[in-house]
């Protein structure tokens, strides 16, 4: 296939839609001329809003740099209350949750409170019975000594009754 050309007469302009040949830049620069671009605008078909003048008059500017002005220093204030909210909402936020540690410690020291108190009840209850044990003990040898000294004098009643019987 043979590349396409775009040739007026004999000139040469490069391949379609090339741009970048002088011989074409120079052929668009006559015809502008020529045909003098770009053509003349044309009324539009709709009718147009009229253009609003570029000036504004004092009184109205004043009032509006004014307001502007109060409404930057509204802004402002605006700001700063924003600001002293928020820091008071981080610091009652700070506050709540120490209060919620100091009721998790406190919580946990009543219930290690309550561990030593089981603990020194049961330790008061194990010393009263090893005094009761002792107590006992010490009953009850004598009671033993008691009952074996009747044993044996029974025992030796009861030899010399047999003694004397013989």
């Amino acid at each position: 296939m043979e590349p396409y050309f775009l040739c007026k007469g004999k000139e040469f302009f490069g391949k379609k839609d090339c741009v970048t040949y002088p011989s074409y830049a120079d052929w668009i620069k006559d015809r502008i001329q020529t045909v003098l671009f770009p053509f003349p605008i044309e009324k539009p078909l709709y009718p147009q809003e009229p253009d609003h003048p570029d000036f504004v008059p004092r009184e109205y500017f004043n009032k509006t740099f004014l307001l502007n002005k109060k409404l930057k220093q509204e802004k402002e204030e605006l700001s700063m209350q924003v600001f002293s909210f928020k820091q008071e909402k981080m610091d009652l936020a700070h506050k709540l949750r120490e209060r919620d540690e100091l009721l998790v410690i406190e919580e946990q020291r009543r219930a290690l409170e309550e561990v030593e108190e089981e603990i020194k009840k049961k330790h008061r209850e194990h010393e009263s019975l090893k005094v009761s044990k002792a107590k006992m003990e010490r009953k009850y040898k004598a009671k033993i000594k008691r009952l074996d000294k009747q044993l044996q004098d029974k025992n030796v009643q009861f030899k010399e009754e047999n003694t004397q019987r013989l």
